[in-house]
């Protein structure tokens, strides 16, 4: 998983932050994480305190201050040299809490936001029980093609999330198209299944209607009325 982050172009530090924010759910989830939360050249780690040497310190104070030149004022080089010194390790350690607390938000939202996908099946048809099963897995493998195909976001967190599927039953080809209208304009993916006819119903015969996989509030504003088949 970490190749799959890093050929994205994300440091190796990055790809191993990302895949522990995100519970190694999964590569897809990790590079969603980085793509929302941009994190390039942070760093994560302590910072280790540098040792001045004490020569090098006397010297510094000994020497002539410097002028600020928007202020006009002097500063001592050794109050120039503190101001330089790198974040402390519990500046570091914050900030990296603060990533840690953010990255779990982030977890913790996509956990909630189920995805499903749910195959209406036309009654009207009188299908049998193989013939319906067969129709069912056609509709499912045939949406999930097309959206591999078009690089759909929706995908991906339904194939991690197990890829759940509802089948409900529509009375017949008409309430399809307006179910069909209805997914298009919700801007969902939709897919019907026309069979080829060789068994038990006409050739071209609309079989089953898809709708999704996407979050589930959004399926369900177009297919929460249908009942279970």
């Amino acid at each position: 998983m970490v190749d799959d982050i890093t050929n994205m172009g994300f440091t190796h530090e990055q790809s191993l932050f990302a895949l522990k924010a995100t519970g190694c759910a999964s590569s897809g989830v990790a590079i969603n994480f980085l793509f929302d939360n941009p994190m390039q050249g942070m760093d994560f780690e302590p910072t280790s305190t540098t040792t001045v040497d004490s020569t090098t310190e006397s010297k510094a104070t000994d020497a002539t201050p410097v002028t600020n030149t928007i202020t006009n004022t002097a500063i001592s080089p050794a109050t120039a040299t503190s101001s330089a010194q790198p974040p402390s390790s519990s500046s570091t350690s914050t900030t990296a809490d603060a990533f840690a607390q953010f990255a779990q938000a982030f977890l913790q939202t996509q956990q909630e936001k189920q995805y499903k996908m749910v195959i209406a099946v036309n009654m009207e048809l009188k299908m049998g029980k193989g013939k319906l099963a067969a129709q069912c897995a056609h509709g499912a493998v045939s949406m999930v093609l097309k959206l591999m195909q078009e690089g759909n976001k929706h995908l991906e967190p339904w194939l991690d999330q197990g890829q759940r599927k509802v089948v409900v039953k529509i009375d017949s080809k008409s309430t399809m198209d307006k179910l069909y209208a209805q997914g298009l304009e919700a801007k969902l993916p939709v897919y019907t299944i026309q069979d080829a006819g060789r068994t038990q119903v006409k050739p071209g015969s609309h079989t089953v209607l898809v709708v999704g996989p996407a979050p589930a509030e959004q399926v369900d504003t177009v297919t929460s009325g249908l009942k279970l088949l």
